[in-house]
């Protein structure tokens, strides 16, 4: 039976996790249901976009900006009435796009836009919302009619919502979301070889590594402030912290930090790559600092290599890691637990345990066949 789904994302580029997912599933749809006809609408901003990737499984693609419905404050009534008018025009063009191409089922792959929900409600079209985020956990930022009235919205606005954790099915359902529309997802974690480049190391030592954005949430000065423990313990250690500048300022204050404190031997900062194989396999251990995560991508990435991840015990991170099984948690915000952490993993044989713990997990759990017929069963029924 062939399907027409129209999918939106927030973000034309292909970096965060988010974004990922997304092509994932489109990419798995495909691969199982090659007649079904899918449609994209993303922002026209970007460089390497998601349509440079996966745009050759697509029957059709809309570019347009999307404003997104969250702000760095409290908004003002002006704020709310311009957005007001901003989700009218949009919501419009998207609808008069819809009817043209009478889709089955509509996704919206974030929570921070609402077009295509209102769009699909209008097109009398079921509309399904893929939340990946908890802006207010994650960034502190706030929805522009508010956290109450805007999950009201988005519990009318759609027959189903999918989120990448039990934690975040939680988190949404104490905030009066229809326990029945939300179900847990697996996600799809592609990660390709082909091409790998070596990456030399400028030492041979214990090797940790962090690979996230540069932002308040990720903790790259969490793990900067526990490498200089562990220096002082006169540990033999190398740290690579990987991940892209977002212009906030985190990386600069990174780097005062790592010059401050003479570290410059011992850590080594590198821009975002899309080879991220080659730096995996050069890590020893792999450290997640995150205020917040609703899934936790690089554990997940991390663990297909077999590589011992330590990170926060918070958000849905424990439902991946069991503490001395498959890795190690710490509590947030306490630097001598992590760099304690860090130091027990420096005995090859505590990290070979963990990895033969990491091996014996289902080879399958993360891969884009099992995402998206999951997608299936749980939206389309099929």
């Amino acid at each position: 039976m062939t399907m027409k789904l129209v999918l939106i994302s927030h973000s034309s580029e292909c970096k965060a996790g988010g974004e990922k997912c997304l092509v994932s599933l489109i990419k798995g749809l495909k691969d199982i249901h090659p007649e079904w006809q899918l449609y994209l609408v993303i922002p026209s901003n970007g460089n390497k976009t998601i349509l440079d990737i996966c745009g050759q499984y697509l029957s059709g693609y809309k570019t347009m900006s999307l404003r997104w419905w969250i702000i760095d404050k409290k908004p003002s009534l002006g704020q709310k009435l311009s957005f007001i008018y901003r989700i009218f025009r949009k919501t419009m063009v998207l609808f008069f796009w819809l009817r043209k191409i009478h889709p089955d089922y509509c996704m919206t792959n974030t929570i921070v836009i609402p077009y295509l929900a209102f769009a699909s409600k209008m097109a009398h079209i079921p509309h399904c919302w893929f939340i990946h985020e908890i802006p207010r956990l994650s960034w502190y930022q706030y929805f522009v009619f508010g956290d109450s009235q805007t999950y009201k919205l988005i519990d009318k606005y759609s027959f189903k919502i999918l989120v990448p954790s039990e934690y975040t099915r939680q988190y949404y359902i104490d905030r009066n979301i229809s326990g029945n529309k939300i179900e847990t997802i697996s996600q799809s974690v592609e990660i390709n070889n082909t091409g790998c480049s070596e990456y030399k190391r400028r030492h041979s030592c214990y090797t940790v590594m962090m690979v996230a954005t540069f932002d308040d949430n990720k903790g790259q000065m969490a793990l900067l402030q526990a490498i200089n423990i562990l220096v002082k313990r006169h540990l033999d250690i190398f740290c690579i912290l990987a991940g892209s500048n977002t212009g906030n300022g985190i990386q600069e204050t990174c780097d005062r930090y790592v010059i401050e404190n003479g570290l410059s031997q011992y850590v080594e900062m590198l821009h975002f790559t899309e080879d991220t194989v080659s730096l995996y396999k050069k890590a020893d251990v792999i450290v997640v600092c995150s205020r917040m995560e609703t899934f936790g991508r690089t554990i997940a990435e991390a663990k297909i290599f077999g590589i011992p991840v330590i990170a926060s015990r918070t958000g849905a991170i424990p439902e991946q890691i069991t503490d001395g099984i498959n890795g190690l948690l710490y509590e947030p915000g306490n630097i001598t637990e992590l760099a304690d952490k860090i130091e027990k993993l420096s005995n090859p044989n505590e990290r070979k345990a963990i990895s033969e713990n990491i091996q014996k997990e289902p080879k399958d759990k993360y891969s884009t066949i099992s995402f998206a017929t999951s997608f299936c069963n749980k939206v389309i029924k099929v």
